[in-house]
C-alpha cells in the first residue's frame, strides 16, 4: 500500500509541462504574513530522488520575472509595496511552482501563520508578531472571540494534531510600550484558519478500495462459471482429443493422421493417497470404469 501512496503523491505534485514535479517555494521564517521591515528568505525547494546537479533558478513575483538565479531570494527589510505578492520559481527545464502569497503588513501587531493549506492531522503553529522596536508582554490568543492562551512571555500558540472542528476566527492582543514608557494593548487582525480534510488519504483509501471490488467480484464470476461448467458436464459425454478436432470430415488416408477413439469416462473422486510432488504437474485423483457404447 505505502508503493501506491507514493504513486499517488507523485502523481498528485507532477506538473502540467512533460510530467515534471512541480518545484515548492517555502518561507524562512515559515509565515505567509510578516510585518514592514522584517527580514524573509525565500527558497525554491525541487523534489528529487537523484544527487542535484548544480541548477539555475529563475523567479517571478506577480508573474513577472525578478532579479535573481539562485535557489534563494533574501528580501531585506521587506516593503509593503516592493516585496507584497505572489512568488513562483522555476528550473531550467522544469516546471514553474505554484504561487505562493506573501503578506507584508504595515502594523504594531500581527498573528502569523504558516503560508501553505492547513490540513486535519498536521501541526500548526501560531505567532503573535510586535515590531522589532518596541517591548512587548502579556500575549493572549483568541478563537472566535474565546480566549484559548494566555502568556506572559510565549508569543506561540502550537497545536499538535489540528481537527477540522478547530477551524475559525483566530486573533490575538499584546501589551505595546509606547515610547513615553506606558503599555497600551494592541490587537491584530482576525484571521481565519481553514482545516481541511486530509484529501491524500482518502484518494487512495477509496482507490485501493475499489481496486479489491473490482478484484473479488471479478474472482467470483470466475467461480461461478467454473462451477456451472462442471455441474452441468455429462458424466457420459464423449470427451473429444485434439486429433478429433483437427481431423478433417470424410475418409482421409493420410498416414500422418491416427485413428481417433471415442470412450465414456465416469469420474469419481478418491481419497487422497501419496501425492506425487512435481513442480509443473497437477495431479487429479479418479476411477476411470469403461462403458460399452
Amino acid at each position: 500500500m505505502s508503493v501506491f501512496l507514493a504513486i499517488v503523491f507523485l502523481s498528485l505534485n507532477m506538473g502540467k509541462s512533460g510530467g515534471a514535479i512541480k518545484p515548492v517555494v517555502t518561507f524562512t521564517p515559515n509565515w505567509g504574513n510578516v510585518l514592514l521591515g522584517d527580514d524573509v528568505i525565500l527558497t525554491c525547494d525541487v523534489p528529487s530522488t537523484v544527487p542535484e546537479e548544480p541548477r539555475t533558478y529563475h523567479w517571478y513575483k506577480d508573474n513577472q520575472p525578478i532579479i535573481g538565479d539562485q535557489q534563494r531570494l533574501f528580501i531585506n527589510k521587506s516593503s509593503v509595496q516592493e516585496d507584497r505578492g505572489d512568488y513562483q520559481c522555476q528550473t531550467i527545464g522544469g516546471d514553474i511552482s505554484d504561487p505562493v502569497f506573501l503578506n507584508v503588513i504595515n502594523s504594531r501587531v500581527i498573528l502569523q501563520r504558516p503560508p501553505s493549506a492547513i490540513y486535519e492531522g498536521d501541526p500548526l503553529t501560531l505567532r503573535c508578531h510586535h515590531q522589532r522596536f518596541f517591548i512587548a508582554i502579556n500575549t493572549k490568543f483568541y478563537k472566535d472571540d474565546q480566549e484559548i492562551k494566555s502568556s506572559e512571555s510565549d508569543s506561540t500558540f502550537h497545536i499538535p494534531n489540528i481537527m477540522m472542528s478547530q477551524s475559525g476566527l483566530y486573533k490575538c492582543t499584546k501589551q505595546i510600550q509606547s515610547y513615553d514608557r506606558i503599555y497600551m494593548m494592541e490587537r491584530s487582525d482576525v484571521s481565519f484558519i481553514s482545516v481541511k480534510d486530509n484529501e491524500l488519504p482518502v484518494i487512495a483509501a477509496a482507490a485501493i478500495g475499489s481496486l479489491v471490488v473490482i478484484v473479488v467480484f471479478a474472482v467470483l464470476i470466475w467461480k461461478c462459471k467454473t462451477r456451472k461448467r462442471f455441474s452441468h458436464q455429462d458424466p457420459h459425454q464423449a470427451i473429444p482429443t485434439a486429433e478429433t478436432i483437427n481431423k478433417p470430415p470424410g475418409n482421409n488416408t493420410d498416414p500422418d493422421l491416427q485413428d481417433v477413439y471415442y470412450t465414456y469416462l465416469d469420474i469419481s473422486q478418491l481419497s487422497k493417497g501419496k501425492r506425487i510432488k512435481h513442480e509443473d504437474l497437477t495431479v487429479t485423483y479418479a476411477t476411470v470404469n469403461n462403458v460399452n457404447i
